[in-house]
């Protein structure tokens, strides 16, 4: 990390009255990189853990980058409301003048997005083929 990097983790525990017996958790870890800002996603992304992507995309909105990547490598889940969530990220950031990426989109979350045609309304970064 140089000395232009920021770092600032956001962890929220979901709402309580939301909450299922076995507790989702979803970590978004936010670092700054010039104009771009790399959001990275861990745990689930469910019914229960949206308002903490709301959160980190209105904490993120405020140094105003003109890019925002989420990782999503260490997603482990992502529901409907997930996706619902994804979108009014992708709508909030676009309205903030922010492009939104989706990184490392990976297994039933990839699938879905495909099947539901989602992945022709978010940028995906597809990563270099491996040599």
């Amino acid at each position: 990390m140089s000395a232009h990097d920021h770092c600032v983790q956001v962890c929220l525990q979901p709402r309580r009255d939301l909450q299922p017996l076995n507790m989702t958790v979803l970590t978004v870890d936010i670092r700054f990189d010039h104009a771009r800002t790399i959001m990275q996603l861990t745990g689930d992304l469910d019914v229960t853990s949206t308002e903490t992507l709301h959160e980190a995309i209105e904490a993120v909105l405020v140094g105003r980058p003109s890019a925002i990547e989420v990782d999503m490598a260490d997603l482990r889940f992502c529901d409907s409301c997930g996706l619902r969530a994804l979108l009014q990220a992708q709508r909030r950031t676009g309205g903030a003048g922010a492009a939104l990426h989706l990184s490392h989109v990976h297994g039933p979350l990839e699938r879905v997005l495909t099947i539901t045609q989602l992945d022709e309304a978010f940028t995906i970064d597809v990563p270099p083929p491996v040599s």
